[in-house]
């Protein structure tokens, strides 16, 4: 059952005889080392994303605010208890 698996092994290791070894183009070197120098252009659709970020969470905090202000509060201790009790939704009484 080994042979099988040595036969494979020996014909993925001999399948590179013969082949060269890669060479990269002359002027690789250059072309990495101008790239590094050049600044990165900024596009504008990336400038505006922190802007939209920052409209986003200000209207939330807005809309956060507003329905605060805008829940009723109940003005006695009877009219907190006449809501708790209506929201047992006990049907079977």
């Amino acid at each position: 059952m080994e042979e099988p698996k040595e036969e494979w092994i020996d014909s993925v290791m001999g399948s590179m005889q013969g082949s060269q070894r890669a060479t990269p183009k002359r002027d690789l070197w250059a072309n990495i080392e101008a790239g590094i120098d050049r600044p990165v252009p900024m596009s504008p659709k990336a400038s505006n994303h922190w802007q939209l970020a920052a409209a986003a969470a200000v209207l939330l905090l807005v809309m956060n605010a507003w329905i605060f202000w805008q829940m009723p509060s109940p003005t006695s201790q009877a009219e907190l208890e006449q809501t708790i009790q209506l929201s047992d939704y006990q049907i079977y009484q």
